[in-house]
This record gives C-alpha cells, structure tokens and sequence, in this order.
C-alpha cells in the first residue's frame, strides 16, 4: 500500500491512480479508492476501462449493486472491445443482487463458457437453484465435480473453496 501511495503521489498517472486504488480497496479503505479513482476517471480517462471496473468493484462490494451495474454498462457502451471475466463475473453477480435472475443466469451462462476457474459455474447453479430451477441447478454442481475429478491436481487445489 504504501509502495503504490508513493508511486502514485510522485505520479499521479492512471496506472498509478489504478494501482493505488486496488491496493486501498484491497485494505478495506473504501472511501479513500473511492477518492483516488473518482479523480482518474477524469477528461480523456473518463471512460477507462481498468478504472471503470474498479469503481464497479468497490460499488458492489459497498452494496451499492444497481450503480455497479451502470457502471460496467457505461464500460462496455464506451469500450466495446474491452473483454474482462472478472469484469463479466461482477456484472452477473450485480443483477442477481438486484433480483434480476433472469438476467443474472443468462450472464452467469455467459461467462461461466470462459471464465478462468470453476466460480461462475457455481454462482450460476446456486442462481438457478434460487430460482427454483433445481434440475438444472443439481446438474451443474454435478458436472463441475465430474470436470474437477479429471482436472489436474494443481486446478483441484486452486478451485478447493468453490469445490468443496
């Protein structure tokens, strides 16, 4: 934290501000992130993709779910181009905080098909279970097990909080 608190205060770049940012938010200093991104996302980096998804970020995990979802909608109307799994996992997981399951299961549909690991699977099987689509539901969580049965040892203990 302090690595990128003297970086970004002899540099106050975007991937300073970026950095810093991450790092405040990955301390549990919400409002100071807040700060720090709010002043990058500013005249030619006001629609900067990392930016953008690290103000989602901190609104999601402020409970702020319905400005999480803006704010990646904005992203991606400003940065058609910009892929991001996590970026996608968080869009997913913002509508279905706002009890939008429909919406949720068609992203966590989405992205579960690319993203790194086995999380958006998992969060799309207890989505459909919520749901009461429970078939569905139980089919998922069986055949993430059965894809981590023929996984690597390495993948298995990478995935073990979601596998197990």
């Amino acid at each position: 934290l302090r690595q990128h608190e003297a970086a970004w205060t002899q540099s106050p770049n975007v991937d300073n501000s970026r950095r810093y940012a991450e790092a405040l938010l990955d301390a549990g200093k919400t409002s100071e992130a807040e700060d720090i991104i709010n002043q990058a996302l500013k005249g030619l980096f006001k629609t900067e993709p990392t930016l953008l998804l690290l103000k989602a970020r901190l609104q999601f995990e402020t409970d702020r779910t319905a400005e999480a979802t803006g704010t990646l909608e904005s992203l991606q109307e400003h940065n058609p181009d910009f892929r991001s799994a996590e970026g996608h996992l968080l869009y997913a997981r913002s509508l279905e905080a706002q009890h939008r399951v429909e919406e949720a299961i068609r992203e966590y549909s989405a992205v579960s098909g690319y993203f790194p690991g086995v999380e958006a699977r998992y969060r799309l099987a207890l989505c459909l279970a919520s749901n009461g689509q429970d078939n569905a539901a139980t089919r998922e969580f069986e055949s993430i097990l059965n894809d981590a049965k023929l996984a690597p040892p390495h993948l298995r203990k990478s995935q073990k909080h979601w596998l197990a």
